[in-house]
C-alpha cells in the first residue's frame, strides 16, 4: 500500500505539470473543470473509510480495461503523435496494470462486503469516465471542433472503449473475481521489462506502424 501511494504521488506529479501545460495553451476552461473535481473529491472524504476504499477500487479495476483499450488501440491513438503526450498517457496505463490489485485487496482486507465494493465499482468507474469525457468536449469545443465529424469520432472511440471494457467489468462483478485473473497485455510486459531500471519517462517511437514498447 505504501509503495501504491508514492508511486500515484509521482503518477499525479507528472499529470499535474501536463494539465497546467494544457491550460496554459488555451484551454482555461480546464480549470473550472479541476475545481468541480476538487469539490467532489472534498466531500468524499468526509465519506466513510468503506464509500472511500470503495470508490478507490472500484476506480482501479476500471483502470485494467482502460489499459487493453489503449495498448490495443495505440496505432489509432497515438500513431505521429507527439512522442511526449503518447510516452506519458501509455506510461499511465502500463503502471495502472502493475498496480491493479493492490485497492481491490486493501478493501478486501480492511472492509470487506461485496454490495458496498459493486456499488463503489460504478461510482468510481462512471465518476472518473465522465469527468475524462466532459474534459475532451471542452477542449474540442475551445478548437472550435466539436463539429458533426467530430462527434461521430468521439462517439466511435467511446463505442470501441465499452466493446474493450464491458467485458472487464462484467468478469470483476462476478464473487470471488480477483483482478490478477485477467492477463496483462503483452505490450504492457514488454514495456515494463524494457523499462527495468531507467529513470524518468522514457519516450516511445510514435512514427513506427506498431508503436512497440521499445524507447526511442
Amino acid at each position: 500500500m505504501r509503495a501504491f501511494v508514492e508511486q500515484e504521488a509521482q503518477h499525479f506529479s507528472q499529470h499535474r505539470k501536463f494539465n497546467e501545460l494544457i491550460k496554459s495553451k488555451g484551454y482555461p476552461d480546464l480549470a473550472n473543470l479541476e475545481k468541480e473535481m476538487e469539490r467532489y473529491y472534498a466531500r468524499l472524504d468526509g465519506a466513510s473509510l468503506r464509500k472511500r476504499m470503495a470508490y478507490t477500487s472500484g476506480f482501479e479495476t476500471m483502470t485494467i480495461g482502460l489499459t487493453r483499450f489503449m495498448v490495443n488501440r495505440r496505432r489509432w491513438l497515438f500513431k505521429d503523435a507527439d512522442p511526449r503526450v503518447a510516452s506519458l498517457m501509455l506510461w499511465h496505463i502500463v503502471e495502472e496494470a502493475e498496480h491493479k490489485s493492490v485497492a481491490v485487496d486493501v478493501y478486501r482486507a480492511v472492509c470487506p462486503g461485496y454490495p458496498a465494493w459493486v456499488v463503489g465499482l460504478f461510482h468510481g468507474a462512471f465518476h472518473v469516465l465522465w469527468m475524462a469525457i466532459r474534459g475532451a468536449r471542452s477542449m474540442l469545443v475551445r478548437d472550435r471542433r466539436f463539429t458533426l465529424a467530430s462527434k461521430l469520432r468521439l462517439a466511435g472511440l467511446l463505442a470501441s472503449f465499452f466493446i474493450t471494457w464491458l467485458p472487464v467489468l462484467i468478469k470483476s462483478l462476478l464473487p470471488g473475481h480477483h483482478p490478477d485473473h485477467i492477463e496483462d497485455p503483452l505490450w504492457v510486459r514488454q514495456w515494463i521489462a524494457e523499462y527495468d531500471d531507467k529513470e524518468g519517462v522514457p519516450l516511445l517511437d510514435t512514427s513506427h506502424d506498431d508503436i512497440p514498447a521499445r524507447f526511442a
